[in-house]
């Protein structure tokens, strides 16, 4: 049980900081999503190279670690 303990407080941890990182994503490029939400309403599709002009036109800093 003690080790069933361990595994899940490390699991909640993991989940907590992958929350935090997400959110601080979403909040930072917030103004970049909701102009992709309104491409894919004008449009239903959007192609990668479309996808990163969003971020490179708005100077989004892209998270990738």
């Amino acid at each position: 049980m003690a080790t069933a303990d361990i595994v899940d407080k490390e699991v909640r941890e993991l989940v907590d900081k992958a929350y935090i990182r997400a959110t601080t994503i979403i909040n930072t490029h917030i103004d970049i999503l909701h102009k992709l939400a309104q491409l894919l309403i004008e449009k239903e599709t959007v192609d990668g190279e479309e996808f990163m002009s969003l971020f490179i036109d708005g100077k989004a800093e892209l998270f990738v670690q």
